[in-house]
């Protein structure tokens, strides 16, 4: 397969890069491919999360996870079912076709999941030095913080689900202190399952409606 790619592919250019870089990716150790999906996986998954806070039919589908207001382990689960599938299929996709094994693309998924269960937990934990790297209970936790006042959008930050290198880099890493005094987010939809499953389709009549 990857011979008949190269002899079909230009032999410059982008996608003959692309093919390369497809290649070798492949080539390497399973250990190495899982690392690299594991921070490509997390990395793709801040700017998704920064995204669905900064555009209004995003956060339609978004806002059911911010429902919550006790947080616990069980908020991870509080997601939309069309974004999430949409969210993995999308990330997924642009791993394997960056030729990272579906072994890896696996592995890594299951361990920024662990880790999106853990920053959701009842605990006041602040992971000490660690804190500057991996995204600790706490740090996730200021960004369930309830601003009353925002009711399209929430205006809030640390979007890492692992790793909280990328909000200290690119600026969006809040205090990570002590908890929050409160969860959840002003003008929300009913908490039961077809309000929240159907809000994005009201937003968008909604919208429609306005214009």
């Amino acid at each position: 397969m990857s011979e008949a790619l190269v002899t079909a592919c230009p032999k410059q250019g982008f996608w003959n890069w692309a093919l390369q870089m497809r290649i070798q990716t492949g080539g390497l150790l399973l250990p190495i491919q899982i690392a690299i999906a594991f921070v490509a996986l997390d990395f793709l998954s801040y700017w998704i999360h920064r995204a669905y806070h900064r555009v209004p039919f995003l956060w339609s589908f978004h806002v059911m996870h911010h429902t919550s207001e006790e947080l616990d382990w069980l908020s991870t689960l509080r997601l939309h079912p069309v974004s999430q599938i949409v969210d993995t299929a999308i990330v997924a996709g642009l791993l394997l076709l960056a030729g990272v094994s579906l072994k890896a693309v696996i592995v890594a998924n299951a361990l920024v999941g662990f880790s999106a269960v853990l920053a959701h937990a009842n605990v006041k934990w602040t992971f000490g030095l660690f804190r500057h790297v991996f995204v600790s209970p706490v740090f996730h936790h200021w960004h369930h913080a309830r601003h009353d006042g925002a009711i399209t959008l929430q205006p809030t930050a640390n979007f890492g689900a692992a790793l909280s290198i990328w909000d200290r880099i690119f600026g969006t890493s809040l205090q990570d202190g002590d908890r929050p005094a409160c969860f959840g987010v002003e003008g929300a939809p009913a908490q039961n399952l077809w309000s929240l499953v159907l809000h994005p389709l009201r937003f968008c009549l909604r919208t429609f409606r306005k214009r």
